[in-house]
């Protein structure tokens, strides 16, 4: 949806919107950035932006028109349009302490990825606006936004915090990992552990439970990032802005109730 967005706000200015798929390996992104910079493009859109991205800093004093989406730099110098992630993370905590739980955890992203850290501090904040003690909250890192990465740390957090009755995941995949271990153990959903996403992936509506989630604007982050990149390429000397786009939270099945005094046996 994000790339969909992007394409409808370019195809109108008569730009072509080149997609490039990459891993998080440096040399590969460098690689491919080297190469579309050969083919001369008029400018770059990264989604695969670090906390401090070296490769987006070298675009900048190249002086290539240059944006970030999804994710930020923490340089200042590269506009960027992005979710709210306190928000979305003060709306999955307020939704979870409003029916009851006041065990919660949250499975954070990596943190030298801004969704990561933000999504943590944004969790953190939200807790302790809700009055939570550090002793009723948890958080655990999972190594990548995979459900293979989500399976292992929720692995991990209940082993830490067995008194957890809700986990708040970094993103939708990570989440569906959490309901792997849940199968595997034989736990109930929401009964046992209630989980909420982040994004609101396709088809997050048809699993079972069909997950809560915090849904992102996606097509809307594309336009804005199509609006931002033509900016960027008329005017080199454009302001940098960092636009964040209000998300809004889907309750659906896999949030209910908190259990009552008992703790998972893991």
């Amino acid at each position: 949806p994000i790339l969909m967005g992007i394409e409808e706000g370019l195809r109108k200015f008569g730009y072509l919107t080149i997609v490039v798929n990459v891993s998080s390996s440096h040399e590969e992104q460098s690689f491919v950035v080297n190469r579309l910079l050969g083919q001369q493009v008029d400018g770059l859109i990264f989604a695969t932006a670090e906390r401090h991205d070296v490769l987006m800093q070298s675009c900048v004093e190249q002086n290539v028109p240059v944006i970030s989406v999804n994710r930020s730099d923490e340089s200042g110098t590269v506009s960027c349009v992005a979710s709210d992630e306190y928000q979305g993370m003060r709306l999955a905590v307020d939704h979870l302490r409003s029916i009851g739980h006041t065990h919660i955890a949250h499975i954070a992203g990596p943190e030298h990825i801004s969704t990561g850290h933000l999504r943590r501090l944004g969790f953190m904040n939200a807790a302790h606006e809700q009055g939570l003690s550090k002793s009723k909250y948890k958080i655990v890192e999972s190594k990548a936004y995979t459900r293979d990465a989500g399976r292992i740390a929720l692995e991990t957090l209940l082993k830490l915090a067995p008194k957890t009755t809700a986990v708040v995941a970094v993103n939708d995949l990570v989440a569906l990992g959490c309901y792997d271990v849940m199968k595997e153990k034989g736990l109930n959903c929401p009964a046992d552990l209630s989980i909420v996403g982040h994004n609101d992936m396709p088809l997050m509506d048809m699993i079972w439970p069909p997950l809560t989630t915090i849904r992102i604007a996606h097509r809307e982050m594309g336009l804005e990032a199509s609006r931002l990149i033509l900016n960027a390429i008329d005017h080199r000397d454009a302001a940098v802005v960092d636009i964040r786009l209000r998300p809004e939270l889907v309750i659906r099945g896999s949030t209910d109730v908190p259990r009552e005094n008992s703790v998972i046996k893991f």
